[in-house]
């Protein structure tokens, strides 16, 4: 291999190895949070969080209970009936 193109090799690898520390170092000073206050805000967001992704769902699903009369699973449960989109 020629002299010149493993300069650049290896200097483009100390600049992507440079370039991963500064954006790491980055996302890691961020303002950080000690555990009880992240479960305390998550706890607090929760029934939001819930009620967003609960209308989501009837929007894309039909979740309405519509058992099967003369289907049954194994112990009496029954089995929707129809097609579920």
């Amino acid at each position: 291999m020629n002299r010149k193109p493993r300069i650049l090799l290896v200097l483009s690898w100390f600049a992507f190895a440079a370039a991963m520390i500064v954006c790491g170092a980055a996302a890691t000073s961020a303002s950080p949070e000690d555990f009880t206050a992240l479960v305390q805000r998550l706890q607090q967001e929760k029934p939001s969080f819930a009620k967003r992704h609960q209308q989501l769902l009837a929007e894309r699903y039909d979740l309405s209970d519509r058992p099967a009369r003369s289907v049954t699973m194994s112990r009496g449960k029954p089995v929707q009936e129809g097609v579920r989109l």
